[in-house]
């Protein structure tokens, strides 16, 4: 219950929220016998109808949020997979610009959908994996600084009123490119065990450390069709450096065994 209620108030902040609740139910499907999920499924599901009620019936009223407000501004969610199939795949003003000149919300979605049709059609099937492909490599998952650079002023040189910070983390700084190699090092390297545990859990059906593993690759096929920017994998960061550091650490006890083993043998010899 308590589950439901944090996933939809996390949702009302931030729509990513509902891949925990995605993983958290793999993950159950795989571990708890069905009567218990089925408890367990209610519970969810009576946490999430009744923080909704309370939204919608206590809160949503007294903020001055009108259906007639509502239906003049909000953007619906094929806005954002919209903007995912353009360019990098990441915030685009024109794209925004298009759907807020839409004067209702049903006019914004029949656009919105207009618009994924004709973007589906002009890329094809080949052209939207590949999409996906560089969205995740190319922009979404490919920067151990999550684009830190951007955000604190980096337009390609360095600002008037410098500080030691911006020679770390700006592209013209000084020491920019050894903070890029360690933070980029350690970010594949989380990666790369997260993959390597999610695989080897599968083929083992060892469904222990299933749940961190389907929650990072999950978020990472989220924001592949989603809008992407570094900044939102930023959120997820520690569930990467969780998934990656269980399998390190699985595989250093592995090293272990092997080389006591080893040890005693020659030992023994």
């Amino acid at each position: 219950f308590a589950l439901g209620v944090l996933v939809m108030l996390g949702m009302q902040i931030k729509a990513t929220m509902v891949i925990v609740l995605i993983a958290a139910i793999l993950y159950w499907l795989h571990m708890l016998k069905w009567k218990n999920l089925l408890h367990v499924s209610l519970a969810i599901f009576g946490g999430m109808l009744t923080t909704s009620l309370i939204y919608g019936y206590v809160i949503e009223p007294i903020s001055g949020v009108t259906p007639e407000l509502r239906d003049q501004c909000q953007f619906p969610l094929w806005h954002w997979i919209m903007m995912g199939l353009e360019g990098r795949g990441n915030f685009n003003s024109a794209l925004t610009k298009y759907t807020a000149s839409f004067a209702t919300y049903a006019e914004r979605v029949t656009a919105n959908l207009d618009k994924i049709s004709e973007q589906l059609n002009s890329l094809g099937l080949g052209g939207v994996l590949k999409q996906f492909y560089n969205k995740a490599v190319g922009f979404g998952w490919n920067y151990g600084t999550f684009y830190a650079e951007r955000y604190i002023g980096d337009f390609g040189d360095m600002p008037r009123l410098k500080n030691i910070l911006h020679e770390f983390f700006l592209s013209q700084g000084q020491y920019h490119d050894g903070v890029y190699v360690v933070t980029q090092s350690m970010w594949l390297i989380y990666m790369g065990f997260t993959m390597i545990g999610f695989i080897k859990n599968i083929l083992r059906k060892d469904y222990n450390k299933f749940f961190m593993h389907l929650l990072v690759i999950g978020c990472m096929l989220f924001f592949m069709l989603w809008e992407t920017h570094p900044r939102y994998i930023l959120h997820y960061s520690i569930f990467v450096v969780a998934s990656g550091v269980l399998e390190l650490d699985a595989v250093v006890e592995w090293g272990k065994n092997r080389g006591s083993r080893f040890v005693h043998k020659l030992m023994k010899g």
